[in-house]
C-alpha cells in the first residue's frame, strides 16, 4: 500500500478544489497511512487552511449531532430508539499521529458521527475517500457514509469505494462492511443530512434482518 499516488480535493460548494497534501514526516510513520487500521489521512500542506476546515467540519458535525438526536426522539426506529449515551453521537478524532508540526489543530478533520447498534458501527464522515485504479483520493468537506463490524479485523482501504462519485456502494468484505457515498452535500441543511444518513441505518438494518 505504501506505493500508492495520493490526491487531495477541496469541496468549496462552488467547485472541487485539488490541493497540496502534507507529506508524511520521518518522526510520525502513520500521519498519511496507519498500518493498523488502514485508514489514510490527507490533509492540506497550508497549516492555517487545514485548521479553517477542521473547524469547520466540528462545526457541522456539532450541528448534526443535535439534529439526530432530535430525529432519533422523532422518528420509530426500534433499534435505535433506545439508544442513548455513548452509543451515538459526536466522535472526536483522537489525533495522536497528528502532534506534528502543528497538525494536531487540524485533527478533527477526521472526526465523525456514529451509531453502534450491536455488533454493527454506522458512521457519518465530511470526507470522502476512493481508490482510482493506483490513486488514494480524498475530497474534503464531501460526505460518506461506513458501516461495520468492530469486532471483524478489516483495513479501511479494502472497503474504500473505486469511485468518489454519489450513489456508489463500495463493494465491501461481503459480510456486511462498506461505504456509501450519499446523494446529499456537507453544505445541505443538518435534517436532510440526518434523514439520509438514519435512510443508511435503517436499509443495511433491515437487510441483516
Amino acid at each position: 500500500m505504501f506505493n500508492k499516488k495520493y490526491q487531495l480535493s477541496i469541496n468549496t460548494i462552488k467547485k472541487i478544489e485539488t490541493c497540496g497534501y502534507k507529506e508524511e514526516p520521518a518522526t510520525k510513520p502513520k500521519f498519511v497511512y496507519d498500518s493498523s487500521s488502514g485508514n489514510y489521512h490527507l490533509i492540506p500542506n497550508d497549516l492555517k487552511l487545514a485548521e479553517e476546515i477542521a473547524g469547520e467540519i466540528e462545526d457541522k458535525l456539532r450541528r448534526l449531532e443535535k439534529e439526530l438526536d432530535k430525529q432519533l426522539d422523532d422518528k420509530f426506529i426500534v433499534e435505535i430508539k433506545k439508544i442513548r449515551g455513548k452509543t451515538y453521537g459526536y466522535i472526536e478524532s483522537k489525533g495522536g499521529i497528528f502532534d506534528v508540526d502543528g497538525y494536531i489543530g487540524a485533527k478533527n478533520i477526521f472526526s465523525f458521527l456514529r451509531i453502534t447498534i450491536g455488533e454493527k458501527r454506522y458512521e457519518l464522515m465530511c470526507i470522502r475517500f476512493a481508490i482510482v485504479e493506483n490513486t488514494v483520493k480524498s475530497i474534503l468537506k464531501t460526505l460518506q457514509f461506513e458501516t461495520y463490524y468492530y469486532n471483524k479485523k478489516i483495513k479501511s482501504y479494502e472497503l474504500y469505494p473505486k469511485t468518489l462519485e454519489d450513489g456508489i456502494v463500495s463493494n465491501g468484505d461481503m459480510e456486511g462492511s462498506y461505504y456509501y457515498n450519499p446523494r446529499v452535500s456537507f453544505y445541505d441543511a443538518e435534517q436532510i443530512i440526518i434523514n439520509a444518513f438514519l435512510e443508511f441505518v435503517e436499509l443495511d438494518l433491515k437487510v441483516r434482518k
